[in-house]
């Protein structure tokens, strides 16, 4: 019985520790590396920051942007996004699709530290803070 209860518990403890967690909720981008085809390394690239967007991922699948800190052509495109845009997570892959086809469906790779989402794609990485 003793042992029954030590397999379960440490299962539990298990599970918990690796079990992979959500992207739903607030989200502000604090760094981004870009893949330099020259070098075939990722170099740190800020310019395509725009820390003035807090990317909300909605339960459901819906982004929704909080842009009222960016100059006005970007809170418009980004209202055109959330519009189009629908997120999916199995592990620790996301997929983000556009529902018109506009843009091309894009998946990365998910992990977190500490406050910290990085989303890694073969193009860029993201480091995104909790909000």
């Amino acid at each position: 019985m003793k042992r029954v209860l030590l397999l379960f518990f440490l299962s539990l403890v298990i599970s918990i520790v690796y079990a992979q967690k959500s992207i739903v909720g607030k989200w502000k981008p604090v760094e981004m590396l870009v893949h330099n085809k020259k070098t075939n390394k990722k170099e740190r690239n800020n310019a395509g920051l725009l820390p003035c967007v807090v990317t909300e991922f909605i339960a459901g699948g819906k982004v929704k942007s909080d842009t009222k800190t960016c100059a006005p052509t970007i809170q418009q495109w980004h209202a055109k996004l959330d519009a189009i845009q629908r997120w999916t997570q199995q592990g620790n892959k996301v997929t983000i699709k556009y529902t018109d086809n506009s843009l091309p469906t894009a998946t990365f790779t998910v992990s977190f530290k500490g406050k910290q989402m990085i989303m890694d794609h073969a193009l860029a990485t993201t480091v995104y803070e909790q909000q």
